[in-house]
Formats: structure tokens, C-alpha cells, sequence
């Protein structure tokens, strides 16, 4: 006698075969979803680690700040900084200010994007893209140098419906003047 699957055993088998690619989709899903962030993430961290390495290395240099960017008290924030610094940062003359330029440093209204912004040739640098929602802090606390600061450069990596904050900060040292009056 020919034995054949009965109703039940059909139905049982595509419910068992569907459980199992429901389940492998599912995780497919779920891995691609993290290796999509991780990748966003990486990207992100790369440009604040750049964007904290341009500051640092234009703010060496600088000669003078602007009033607007003086701290008048410990534990000041600044979301944007100005100072006159050479425009070629592989070239320091601290003693001849004619090549030096204002730069700007701040996330920029339209764009959405943290940028060092030369104010000689208007040229604004990106130094991370608006899609990850920069913010930047300058501040003064107590206990630093006088021709010390700490920036913090915070982004956000968001994929559909999963978002994760980065922020890293660095010190910057003056050497050609104060950050405090």
C-alpha cells in the first residue's frame, strides 16, 4: 500500500516550512540593519575624528580670537568659535599675521553640517555632514590653561527607526595667545 501525506501532515509541513523562512528573514533583516549602522557609525566617528584633527590643527596657530568667542566664565558652552589663524597650516608664522584669515567654526544654519568656514575666500570645509545632525561645544572649565579649551563634537546615526549618539572631544591648546580675557 502507497502511503500519501494526509491534510494534517501538509498543513503541518508548510506551517514548519514557513516558521523556518520567517525566522531566516528575519534574522537576515536584523543583521543587515546592524551592519548598516555599524557601517553609519564608522563613517560618523571618521568624521568627527577629522573635524576635532582640522580644529585642533587651525586653532594652533591662531593669533587672536574673536570677542564673541572669549569665555567669561568656567563651565561656558560655545556652539561656535572664531579666531584669526594662518591660512596655510603647514606654513606657522606667528610673528607675520598678513597670510593669517578668521576662520569660523560652527554647524551651519542651512546646510545642517559642522563647518570651518574661512572667511577670506568664504570657502566653508564640511567637516561633518548634516544627515548626522552635528552639535559642537567649545568650553572652558575650570582648572585648564588659559590657552586651553575642550571641544565636543556629537552626531547621531539613524537607520529607519534606530538612532545612536557619538560624541568624542578633544583639548586645543593656544600658543600664540589666551582663550580667556
Amino acid at each position: 500500500m502507497k502511503k500519501t501525506l494526509t491534510l494534517v501532515e501538509l498543513i503541518v509541513a508548510i506551517l514548519l516550512a514557513s516558521f523556518i523562512i520567517l525566522t531566516a528573514s528575519s534574522l537576515a533583516s536584523y543583521f543587515q540593519r546592524k551592519i548598516v549602522i555599524s557601517i553609519e557609525e564608522y563613517r560618523l566617528r571618521s568624521e568627527i575624528y577629522y573635524a576635532l584633527n582640522s580644529i585642533e590643527l587651525h586653532c594652533i596657530s591662531a593669533t587672536d580670537i574673536d570677542e564673541q568667542s572669549y569665555f567669561s566664565k568656567f563651565g561656558e558652552e560655545k556652539k561656535r568659535f572664531n579666531f584669526f589663524g594662518e591660512s596655510d597650516i603647514s606654513n606657522i608664522t606667528p610673528n607675520d599675521t598678513s597670510d593669517n584669515v578668521w576662520y569660523h567654526c560652527y554647524v551651519d544654519p542651512d546646510s545642517k553640517s559642522l563647518v570651518l568656514e574661512n572667511t577670506m575666500t568664504r570657502k566653508k570645509e564640511v567637516l561633518v555632514e548634516g544627515r548626522f545632525t552635528p552639535e559642537i561645544k567649545f568650553k572652558y572649565e575650570k582648572g585648564f590653561e588659559p590657552n586651553f579649551l575642550k571641544a565636543t563634537i556629537t552626531g547621531t546615526v539613524k537607520v529607519g527607526n534606530i538612532s545612536k549618539k557619538v560624541s568624542e572631544s578633544t583639548g586645543i591648546r593656544f600658543w600664540f595667545i589666551g582663550v580667556r580675557r
